[in-house]
């Protein structure tokens, strides 16, 4: 298999997060994968307990003697300010109550502390001042917001972006949850100045943020927010959203990887989990080739 081929030249190290979300196949894939992974491969899943029950993976999980298993605590109330300050700017006379209150009312959960403050942003109750830090734009609710899933909140979001943002937002979804922003600012209809102003909406919204790739890159603020942006365009716009990001590449030929191009390709047809481990694999496997 690829994987094999991969772990024997170098160590492999597969992570799946949110494997109990997968679609059937790709949970298929999973569970043949963590009950005799090639040698010198590392699998890592992340998931919820209760969820485990009903997924296709279970009996590779029992059949593997060399398994183990985290639980992971839910954050205290100093964890919880260090979350705060890593995601925003917060005020810093503000983090200490803010914290207190996240803590209080979503238990330690770190996804659910992240999404409560996109919501408190979307809902004006946290607003950007001139220098920066985020302060409160009102008073705050008896419960604090939040909404069922990443792709909710995304959903109900999108409609309130300026049309430039919307545009850019959308042609970021296309390439996968990392855009190079040259390549970027080809595939949209906007000047350079509105480009860089969609974008600091976007991130302002965290929806998009800087990529661990480095300058000139963007990554959505997860993978479940550009399924999302993904889901609500129709599939016209998105085929040619796929054909403008294609020719762009192809104008690149000269500085990109050929690598790169074919990689890209997969990555915007298959949005499973299945379809983004074989994308990833093939990758890594015609590079070592």
């Amino acid at each position: 298999t690829v994987a094999a081929k991969i772990s024997g030249v170098v160590p492999l190290l597969v992570v799946v997060d949110d494997a109990t979300l997968a679609d059937d196949t790709s949970q298929e894939a999973i569970g043949a994968l963590v009950q005799a992974p090639p040698a010198g491969t590392l699998v890592v899943l992340a998931a919820r307990p209760l969820m485990l029950s009903d997924v296709r993976f279970r009996s590779g999980l029992h059949r593997n003697a060399s398994l183990q298993r985290m639980s992971l605590a839910p954050m205290n109330v100093a964890a919880t300010m260090s979350l705060v300050r890593t995601l925003l700017p917060v005020d810093e006379a503000l983090v200490p109550a803010l914290a207190e209150r996240l803590w209080e009312e979503r238990r330690g959960n770190p996804g659910l502390v992240e999404a409560t403050l996109a919501l408190m942003i979307d809902d004006g109750y946290l607003v950007s001042g001139g220098d920066g830090a985020w302060r409160l734009g009102r008073e705050l609710p008896a419960k604090l917001p939040i909404t069922a899933d990443v792709r909710e909140r995304t959903r109900r979001l999108t409609p309130r972006l300026s049309p430039g943002a919307r545009q850019v937002l959308e042609a970021a979804a296309v390439p996968g949850d990392a855009v190079d922003l040259g390549l970027l600012a080809t595939m949209v209809d906007l000047e350079a100045p509105a480009v860089d102003e969609a974008l600091c909406e976007l991130v302002s919204r965290r929806l998009l943020r800087a990529s661990m790739r480095g300058d000139g890159w963007m990554e959505f603020a997860s993978g479940a927010v550009r399924h999302a942006v993904l889901d609500q365009m129709l599939l016209p716009r998105r085929r040619s959203l796929q054909r403008t990001h294609e020719r762009a590449l192809r104008h690149r030929q000269g500085s990109a990887s050929p690598d790169r191009i074919a990689y890209a390709r997969p990555m915007a047809r298959d949005r499973s989990a299945l379809g983004l481990l074989r994308s990833t694999l093939a990758a890594a496997a015609g590079l070592l080739n």
